[in-house]
């Protein structure tokens, strides 16, 4: 049987703008060693430190991760998506990231 643990998760949310432009909070919250990594929007990362030149859609997909591949517990999942419900903030999807050890079950944003 293989060791598959949660690592993270890829919250999409429902927004007109880069969610951390309107909700800055979303980029310096954490929850333990968790935090927000990265924004994409069409497959293409568009936070942080991204410049954006194209036309975005209403959904963007927010990766939270953590450090050393830990695991992430369904009760901090509960409690991110509670706070982007506190800040406002429409998830309208969620797909969990998984590690088998060391090797990583899903694709890096790019």
């Amino acid at each position: 049987m293989k060791n598959f643990k949660c690592v993270g998760v890829d919250i999409f949310v429902s927004q007109e703008k880069i969610p951390v432009t309107t909700k800055p909070i979303f980029a310096s919250t954490s929850w333990g060693n968790f935090k927000l990594k990265a924004i994409s929007n069409r497959g293409t990362c568009v936070w942080p430190d991204r410049e954006v030149n194209f036309a975005l859609t209403d959904v963007f997909r927010c990766r939270i991760m953590g450090s050393n591949n830990e695991v992430l517990s369904q009760k901090q999942i509960i409690e991110i998506l509670k706070n982007l419900d506190e800040w406002g903030l429409s998830w309208v999807h969620l797909e969990k990231l998984h590690a088998d050890g060391d090797k990583k079950l899903f694709s890096e944003m790019h």
